[in-house]
């Protein structure tokens, strides 16, 4: 079952509320996936995902770069499956899907 991968900035203007939402996209209409991993750091108030500990540049700068590093910590991860699917914070599944279905673009 493939890992999704989530890289999540360092946010403490909405909460969290856009992850919040594609979690549960999710679980409304995703079938057969593994784990999920937030890249980045910890959110409390998030339970039952795993984490990758990532921080991001402190000048709030370089959001590409802050990305990729996030993605390479996954893809060095032992735990975190070779074939992943790789999900922002504004990525919704609108109808349902098989994890193992979705195409490699």
């Amino acid at each position: 079952m493939r890992s999704i991968i989530v890289p999540v900035k360092t946010d403490t203007k909405n909460n969290y509320k856009e992850l919040l939402y594609v979690l549960r996209s999710l679980e409304k209409n995703l079938k057969g996936f593994g784990d999920i991993w937030i890249i980045g750091e910890k959110i409390k108030s998030l339970q039952g995902l795993k984490y990758i500990g990532c921080k991001d540049d402190p000048k709030g700068m370089y959001k590409e770069r802050n990305i990729f590093r996030k993605i390479m910590k996954a893809v060095e991860h032992p735990e975190v499956t070779e074939d992943f699917i790789f999900l922002n914070d504004d990525h919704y599944l609108l109808k349902p899907f098989d994890a193992e279905s979705l195409p490699f673009y």
